[in-house]
């Protein structure tokens, strides 16, 4: 692993990880594709996490520390988490397993992801959250435990599938981000062996590029109609079908 590599792999995670193209699977994707070293990429992997986590909590620290007053708001974004932290505890290794490799498999996570995303183009908006939106989106939330399954995309657009204003659904599928994200660094921490630099490259890419996708995504989403990522989905998944 040299400083480029890690300066890649950084920005690369810090932009798929808030834009709905699915950051797992564009990492299972390149880092096949250059050979980097299990080890490693385990190491890339947990840096980026972390960092990423960072970049939200920079975003959203107004936010974050408005909560303190909104006791509801902060059980839903818990409740939103339970679903993928099951799934993670429980069968992420196994997943991990069955997609490492597998670029067919992979083809089809992507798939799904454009599918989720196309479908937004039936938005209709005016509902709030409430109990039952947060269940169905953190359902939705743990589908991205399979790479190539955006957590961005499938949170963001089932929330407007259910017709959450744009704006709340992006801070929403934000915010409960930060516990599936820690946890994943959490679960699948190893010892970092990378030279500092290259640890540090990683990181701070990861950082910076995650502020700004953040905080791009979030304009976007307004402003935007975003299943015009799915076409992009769409062109990776014949991608990696054709790299199987």
């Amino acid at each position: 692993m040299n400083l480029w590599k890690a300066l890649f792999l950084g920005i690369l995670q810090g932009l798929t990880e808030f834009l709905p193209i699915s950051s797992s699977g564009h990492l299972e994707l390149l880092q096949t594709l250059m050979k980097i070293p299990p080890k490693q990429h385990l190491e890339i992997e947990l840096l980026v996490h972390v960092a990423t986590t960072l970049s939200i909590l920079t975003v959203f620290r107004k936010d974050i520390w408005q909560l303190r007053k909104d006791v509801q708001y902060v059980f839903w974004v818990f409740l939103a988490a339970i679903p993928v932290g099951i799934v993670g505890v429980f069968f992420k290794d196994k997943v991990e397993i069955l997609f490492q490799g597998h670029f067919l498999l992979l083809s089809v996570a992507w798939f799904v992801t454009a599918f989720f995303l196309f479908a937004t183009r039936w938005y209709r908006n005016g509902k709030s959250l409430n109990l039952w939106r947060v269940l169905v989106i953190g359902v939705a939330q743990a589908l991205a435990v399979v790479p190539g399954i955006s957590r961005s995309g499938t949170t963001i657009s089932t929330a407007l599938l259910l017709g959450v204003n744009k704006t709340e659904a992006a801070r929403f599928s934000f915010l409960i981000a930060i516990i599936p994200i820690m946890g994943a660094a959490v679960l699948g921490y190893v010892p970092i062996t990378l030279p500092f630099p290259v640890a540090l490259t990683a990181f701070l890419s990861a950082y910076i590029a995650g502020y700004f996708a953040c905080k791009w995504m979030i304009t976007l989403v307004q402003r935007v109609q975003i299943h015009y990522f799915a076409y992009y989905c769409i062109v990776l998944s014949i991608i990696a079908l054709l790299l199987r």
